[in-house]
């Protein structure tokens, strides 16, 4: 199950035109080791990778991820 995730990751993080985004919007909001207490913390977070965002592009952009790697996952349950 765990190698079906992270081929997913993988796949969308390298295939899809804002997948490295996606990455780590997903990394910072559910994966880091570092616990964020806030969505201020997460954006400073993401600032290291990209131009800064505001909280409603970030919750976008989170649902866009979300939604991406739904698919990939889908897609691999019934492929």
């Amino acid at each position: 199950m765990l190698s079906i995730l992270n081929s997913a990751i993988d796949l969308m993080r390298t295939r899809h035109k804002k997948g490295e985004l996606y990455y780590w919007v997903l990394y910072y909001t559910y994966l880091s080791p570092q616990e964020y207490d806030n969505v201020n913390e997460i954006l400073i977070a993401l600032e290291a990778h990209f131009q800064p965002m505001s909280s409603r592009t970030y919750y976008s952009r989170r649902e866009e991820a979300i939604r991406t790697l739904g698919s990939i996952l889908w897609g691999y349950t019934f492929g």
